[in-house]
């Protein structure tokens, strides 16, 4: 799934039927950045709880993103945001945070386990979507889609690569500092060898 969500990067919020205002970025809006960053870190809150708080936090987030625009909180307008930002976000493990979360989730924690319950199906829902969704479903051409998404699976790799390649250097280089550290070992034992071997030459020399 994580795979996926990276090769759908170069999608926008107009793919998603979200309105921008005029220069007005939402991928630039502060309570935007917050939902995706509650999202992102769904693998790092530990129990169920923790993790579907995060998931609602992110939606509240988003509820004021669409609040600032004048339009009416609700599902049909919150929705699409989540799946952007959710897309924005592209979370490790998703699937098997959704099954943790799933698991556990009839446990209610106080009085938050509707709106938990209500968070976490749409939280699942938009990664359903964001799974199977269709050129046509996001607005866009299906040759423009299936070029879209070879570039940007194509730019993954070669980015993996250059990882990859970085990592080989850093390796390379710390092979060739202990070499050289070795090499420098080995220079100055061998002096130290030569010297006693020197004195041990000059006392014999002098005892004769």
């Amino acid at each position: 799934m994580h795979e996926r969500f990276v090769s759908l990067q170069f999608l926008s919020p107009s793919h998603f039927d979200v309105v921008e205002k005029e220069g007005e970025k939402l991928d630039k809006n502060s309570s935007f950045e917050a939902a995706v960053a509650e999202l992102r870190g769904l693998t790092l809150r530990v129990t169920p709880a923790d993790k579907m708080r995060a998931a609602l936090s992110a939606s509240f987030h988003l509820q004021s993103v669409i609040e600032a625009t004048g339009e009416t909180v609700s599902a049909d307008s919150l929705f699409p945001r989540l799946c952007f930002a959710l897309l924005r976000a592209a979370p490790e493990q998703l699937p098997s945070q959704l099954s943790f979360i799933g698991a556990f989730r009839r446990r209610r924690i106080g009085g938050e386990g509707g709106i938990l319950d209500y968070c976490f199906a749409h939280l699942s829902a938009a990664a359903s979507f964001l799974m199977r969704a269709t050129a046509e479903e996001l607005n866009i051409g299906e040759d423009d889609f299936v070029s879209s998404l070879s570039s940007s699976r194509l730019s993954a790799v070669m980015k993996a690569w250059g990882e990859g390649d970085d990592e080989s250097d850093d390796a390379r280089s710390s092979s060739d500092e202990d070499a050289s550290e070795t090499v420098e070992h080995g220079s100055l034992a061998q002096q130290h060898i030569n010297e006693n071997t020197r004195r041990r030459s000059s006392a014999v020399i002098l005892s004769s």
